[in-house]
């Protein structure tokens, strides 16, 4: 994506930290993991990626942006 276009790439990526961002709103709209009987572990899909995340009270929101900064490389 990156290689076709820079804009792509930005838009791609601020549609994703938004979708990121309204979790902790409405964490239980979220499919629960295939792979587990866990009710807080949720999946976000966005544009045909699954973004795993824990539902953990007043963490979620931190636990997102760990995972962003650990997945994209931001710092």
């Amino acid at each position: 994506m990156a290689l076709d276009s820079v804009a792509k790439a930005l838009d791609f990526y601020d549609e994703l930290i938004n979708n990121i961002q309204n979790i902790p709103f409405r964490p239980y709209s979220y499919r629960k993991r295939l792979n587990s009987n866990d009710e807080n572990l949720r999946e976000l899909i966005f544009k045909g990626y699954t973004i795993p995340f824990l539902l953990m009270k007043k963490i979620t929101k931190l636990f997102c942006l760990v995972f962003l900064i650990k997945i994209f490389g931001i710092s």
